[in-house]
């Protein structure tokens, strides 16, 4: 009973040599409505917002007009055509992703050999303990 006495004793001591009152009030609201809220208002970063200087609009109708009739020719490919060869080109550029792909790997297969590792030695750490400890 003793120690806890002692133990609030120094904590009101500690409390009095700092005084609470003297503490900037403004300046401790500010951080602390900062740690709280700062998760709901995140600032959204600036815009790029290009003004050009000059504009040409017939430069513009005749970029368009080509790019129109290349398309009617079939000289261009259409957004709607144009598939894009990306799919498998990460895994083909990086040797340990092709190899787990020819080794037949996968996340959910990385998964199991995970578990199944876990449960050989959570089995190994019980008969080593039954063993040994008894």
């Amino acid at each position: 009973m003793q120690f806890y006495n002692n133990f609030y004793s120094m904590c009101f001591q500690y409390c009095e040599y700092i005084n609470f009152a003297a503490i900037n009030k403004p300046f401790s609201t500010y951080y602390l409505n900062m740690a709280l809220f700062s998760f709901y208002n995140v600032r959204k970063p600036r815009q790029f917002e290009h003004k050009p200087i000059y504009w040409d609009p017939h430069k513009e109708e005749m970029e368009n007009r080509v790019r129109r009739i290349r398309r009617e020719m079939g000289l261009e490919e259409t957004p709607e055509t144009y598939k894009p060869q990306i799919k498998g080109t990460f895994i083909e550029g990086t040797s340990h992703l092709k190899r787990n792909v020819s080794k037949g790997y996968n996340v959910r297969s990385r998964g199991y050999r995970n578990v199944k590792l876990l449960t050989v030695l959570a089995v190994l750490l019980f008969l080593f303990w039954a063993l040994f400890f008894k």
